[in-house]
C-alpha cells in the first residue's frame, strides 16, 4: 500500500469503541469470546504492550490514531497523529513503551519515536532508509536499540536494508540484503528476525536472524516460495508460505524451526475447493503448537490453521462479522489468542480486535487518558556495514526435537511488525 506523509506530533483524543459478546452457540475449538471495533478507518498495524493491544488505524484525512484495548475488549486510551507524517507501523517494548515509525516527506527518510508507558514521547529522530514507496518496520533489540527495517528498489530487485539506532540517535550499523526483499520482521531474545523473498532464486524464501551489534546468528533459505509470515520465540519459530500447486489447488508450506535457525519439521498443507486462503501471519505457542491465519479476498470468513508441536493440523473457519474482513496480527493471551484486522470494505468502517478462546468471558467498558509530550528531531548518519559471518541452511537440514519452551505470555512486547511489499500483494 502506497505511504502516507505524516508526523508524530500530536493531540491526545478518545475515540468510541464498539464491544460484543458473543453467545455460546459459536463456541468450539478458537471460537470468539469477544469482538471489539475501535474508530472509523482501516488498521496500519497492531501490537501487544503491557497487557493491551495497540491498534495502529488510518485515516482518508492522512492522519493516524492508536488505539489501546484492553484484554477485556474495552477501550482504554487513545491517541491522534494530526501532523504530517504519522506513524505506520508500531510496536512495543520490553519496559510497556511503544516503538512507531513512519517515512516523512522524503521516502529515503523515517521517523522513529518512543514512548513511555505513560505516552510521554521519550525521543523522536530522522533516520534515512531505504528508497521504496511501501511499509517499514521497527522492532526493539538489546541495549535499548531499535531495528528498522525497510526497502530499497534498483534497476532490477528490490533490497532490504536493515537497520540499528540507539536512544541517541545514532546509527550503530547498516546492512542491505542485495535482492532479497523484506516482508516480515520479528524480534526473539534481543535479536532481529527478518525474511522475504529473493528476487534471484524464483522468489525463494528468506530469513535472517540479526544480533544488537549487527552481527548475523544465522541465515535460512527456502528455494521454492517466498515466506509469507513468521514469527520467533525463545524456543524456536515457525514460518508459513502459500504454494501454488501444479494441479490449480492451492497449500501452504509450513515450517517449525529451532532457535538456530534450523528446520526441524516441515510440511505442505493442501487447502479444498473454498477454503483456500493465503498465509497472513503466524504464531508459536508455549506449548510447541501454532495458529496461522489465511486471508480471503472479499470474504467474511477467516481461515485458522492450528497445528500441534508435530504438525498434525487442524482447521477452523470463523466468521467474526457480518462483512468482508482482512485479518492483520496474531497474540498470545493466557487461555487464547488476539487477532486483529479490519474490514475490506471502508463502508464497512473500523479496525477491530477478537478473542479467540475455549469460552466467551464478559466485557466491560472502562476510559482513561495518557498525557503526550513533543520531542526534537536528531539528522543521523549511517554507520558502516557491519561483518557478515553467516551459519546458512537450506530446506532440508535436520534439527534437533522440540525441547520444553519458555512461555510466550510476555512475547507480546516483541509483536511482529509486519511489512507489506507491493509486488508480493499483487500476488
Amino acid at each position: 500500500m502506497p505511504l502516507h506523509r505524516r508526523s508524530l506530533l500530536a493531540a491526545l483524543a478518545l475515540s468510541p469503541v464498539a464491544v460484543r459478546r458473543v453467545g455460546a452457540t459459536e463456541r468450539r475449538s478458537l471460537a470468539v469470546d469477544w469482538r471489539t471495533t475501535v474508530g472509523d478507518a482501516g488498521l496500519l498495524d497492531s501490537a501487544r504492550v503491557d497487557g493491551q493491544t495497540l491498534l495502529l488505524t488510518d485515516h482518508a484525512d492522512r492522519t493516524a490514531t492508536l488505539h489501546a484495548v484492553d484484554d477485556d475488549g474495552s477501550s482504554v486510551w487513545s491517541r491522534q497523529f494530526d501532523d504530517v507524517p504519522s506513524p505506520e507501523t508500531v510496536t512495543g517494548t520490553d519496559d510497556g513503551g511503544v516503538l512507531a515509525a513512519g517515512r516523512t516527506g522524503r521516502d529515503d527518510q523515517m521517523m522513529v519515536a518512543r514512548l513511555t508507558a505513560d505516552g510521554t514521547l521519550s525521543w523522536r529522530h530522522r533516520v534515512s532508509v531505504g528508497y521504496h514507496d511501501q511499509k517499514t518496520g521497527v522492532q526493539p533489540l538489546d541495549g535499548d536499540r531499535v531495528a528498522l527495517v525497510s526497502n530499497s528498489i534498483g534497476t532490477h530487485a528490490v533490497s532490504a536494508r536493515l537497520q540499528c539506532l540507539d536512544a541517541s540517535g545514532t546509527v550503530r550499523w547498516d546492512h542491505t540484503r542485495d535482492g532479497f526483499a523484506a516482508t516480515i520482521a520479528d524480534v526473539v531474545d534481543g535479536d532481529l528476525v527478518a525474511g522475504g523473498y529473493a528476487f534471484e532464486s524464483a522468489f525463494g524464501g528468506w530469513l535472517d536472524r540479526i544480533d544488537a551489534d549487527g552481527r548475523r546468528v544465522w541465515s535460512h533459505r527456502w528455494p521454492e516460495e517466498y515466506t509469507d509470515a513468521a514469527q520467533f520465540g525463545p524456543g524456536g519459530g515457525v514460518a508459513a508460505a502459500g504454494v501454488y500447486e501444479d494441479d490449480g489447488t492451492d497449500a501452504w508450506r509450513i515450517s517449525y524451526l529451532s532457535a538456530d535457525g534450523r528446520i526441524q519439521r516441515e510440511w505442505r498443507h493442501n487447502f479444498a475447493g473454498d477454503d483456500r486462503a493465503s498465509p497472513g501471519a503466524a504464531l508459536r505457542l508455549a506449548d510447541g503448537s501454532a495458529v496461522f491465519v489465511g486471508e480471503r479476498d472479499e470474504s467474511a470468513r477467516v481461515r485458522l490453521l492450528r497445528t500441534g508441536p508435530q504438525g498434525s493440523p487442524d482447521t477452523v473457519t470463523l466468521e467474526p462479522f457480518d462483512a468482508a474482513v482482512a485479518p492483520h496480527d496474531l497474540f498470545p493471551v493466557d487461555g487464547g489468542v488476539l487477532l486483529t484486522g479490519d474490514f475490506e470494505s471502508a463502508s464497512d468502517g473500523g479496525s477491530w480486535v477478537v478473542r479467540l478462546g475455549d469460552a466467551g468471558t464478559p466485557t466491560g467498558t472502562a476510559t482513561r487518558t495518557r498525557t503526550t509530550r513533543t520531542g526534537t528531531d536528531t539528522e543521523v548518519t549511517p554507520y558502516p556495514p557491519p561483518p557478515t559471518d553467516v551459519t546458512e541452511t537450506t530446506t532440508g537440514d535436520s534439527g534437533p526435537g522440540f525441547g520444553p519452551l519458555a512461555a510466550l505470555a510476555g512475547l507480546g512486547a516483541a509483536s511482529l511488525a509486519r511489512l507489506r511489499n507491493g509486488e508480493k500483494d499483487a500476488d
